[in-house]
């Protein structure tokens, strides 16, 4: 069987009901070239393209973070997902 490079997606967008899409690597902040606006590039899609996501709002920031964080301790609890302990 030959050796398979193909990147395995992180994660998958969508909006609404419609089928979303692969997403590759992981969040970071990015550059947004408007003043008071801060953004986050989600991912990359398969042809190498940014998802950013961009807001004016810090409450909307926190609200983000507060939703990562209950997703990732209903995803330890309820799904068995491991956390990556570094070395």
């Amino acid at each position: 069987m030959p050796h398979d490079n193909t990147p395995v997606p992180a994660a998958l967008v969508a909006i609404g009901l419609r089928d979303g899409g692969d997403l590759y690597g992981t969040p970071r902040a990015g550059q947004h070239s408007v003043p008071g606006t801060a953004g986050i590039i989600l991912g990359y899609t398969v042809d190498g393209q940014p998802v950013i996501i961009a807001t004016t709002s810090l409450e909307w920031l926190d609200d983000l973070v507060a939703a990562a964080q209950h997703a990732r301790a209903r995803g330890i609890v309820q799904a068995g997902m491991k956390a990556k302990v570094p070395a």
